[in-house]
């Protein structure tokens, strides 16, 4: 994903009706920001976000 998708009209409402049902979204304040399109920055991705949510919901 990136910065242009969010632009879309909807990308928000669809981000907050996930959330509403209980679907946890890493966009957003203290998560994934978007890059430009066509400067994708893989080594900047917040995979330890990623995995923590992952081990999060595996429980202990």
């Amino acid at each position: 994903m990136n910065a242009a998708y969010v632009q879309h009209r909807r990308f928000e409402r669809s981000v907050a009706e996930l959330r509403l049902m209980g679907v946890r979204v890493l966009y957003g304040e203290g998560g994934f920001a978007p890059n430009q399109p066509g400067q994708g920055k893989s080594k900047e991705y917040p995979w330890h976000l990623v995995l923590d949510m992952a081990q999060e919901l595996a429980g202990p």
